[in-house]
């Protein structure tokens, strides 16, 4: 659709034949993208062949090399330049907290952000069903999230995120507005989003996104401010009964290593971290003053 980013690709070629595939695509916030795959053929080895599996390619971000391939290396740095060159700000990747691909994109100027665990609970007897049924009577200040809420959620998300990780990221008022949904999203049946807010004394102290989707397991993000903590344990569960009935294999949740006040309740409710990610970034370019002349003026005697 013109003047809509959409995702990029590369492709490296040795000899005439495919060699190596990067891709990225463009998160929320403007001039913000994030690297999504990246993988190289192995180099031929006395122990394994040039073939691994069918495409006879091997995912760098899962299983990377002790020492990072200079292939890899180099068709990430294009993907970076692809990405200026495009306007780009920006670029993010997320990659698995093993230290395996870390090497990777810190030689070609990624720094870390923050690690994010991944919670999920599977949609079994005894587990589909929130602790107690809550609905939006049962929050105080609940109600669903508008347009004119970008700006009191970009406050929130300042006052419970670390400063490193605000710097980082970089996110405006843009980054939390509520996407219109056209006549094409409508006909295109993408899963359905739920976003909420909590509302108290004038300023948004909590922020809930439900995702139902028709295919895989429910996501849910939960934002809260630290002195509204006693709202975690009413919203989990509203969430957890927005989606009941709804088949699907379980409910995955992403949170942030510093959001220790969510994990303990995850846990407690039968959630089990299934993956822990580095989210790193490349700041890509920066805005500089231009000089310019200014009317000088002599002093005569």
């Amino acid at each position: 659709m013109p003047g809509v980013p959409c995702p990029r690709s590369l492709v490296a070629e040795q000899d005439g034949r495919p060699v190596g595939l990067a891709q990225m695509r463009p998160r929320r916030e403007p001039s913000h993208w994030e690297v999504v795959y990246l993988a190289v053929e192995p180099l031929a080895s006395p122990t394994r062949g040039k073939s691994h599996g069918p495409s006879g390619l091997e995912a760098v971000l899962p299983e990377p090399a002790p020492v990072p391939d200079r292939r890899a290396a180099r068709l990430l740095g294009e993907l970076c330049d692809a990405c200026v060159a495009m306007g780009g700000e920006r670029l993010f990747a997320r990659i698995p907290d093993d230290q395996g691909p870390y090497e990777l994109f810190r030689q070609v100027g990624f720094s870390p952000v923050v690690r994010e665990l991944t919670y999920y609970r599977p949609n079994t007897a005894g587990k589909a069903e929130p602790a107690r049924r809550v609905g939006v009577e049962d929050v105080p200040g609940l109600r669903p999230q508008q347009r004119s809420d970008a700006f009191g959620l970009l406050q929130l998300y300042l006052s419970c995120t670390p400063k490193m990780v605000q710097m980082a990221e970089g996110k405006r008022s843009q980054s939390w507005e509520v996407a219109g949904q056209g006549f094409g999203q409508r006909l295109a049946r993408r899963p359905r989003v739920q976003r909420w807010v909590v509302e108290a004394e004038g300023r948004k102290v909590a922020w809930l996104q439900v995702h139902a989707q028709r295919r895989g397991s429910h996501a849910v993000r939960l934002l809260v401010d630290d002195r509204a903590g006693q709202l975690l344990e009413p919203l989990l569960d509203f969430a957890l009964t927005q989606l009941a009935g709804q088949a699907a294999p379980g409910v995955v949740l992403r949170v942030r290593e510093h959001q220790q006040r969510l994990i303990g309740l995850l846990e407690q409710r039968g959630f089990v971290p299934v993956e822990t990610s580095l989210v790193m970034v490349k700041q890509l370019a920066a805005p500089v003053v231009q000089p310019q002349l200014a009317r000088a003026f002599e002093k005569v005697v």
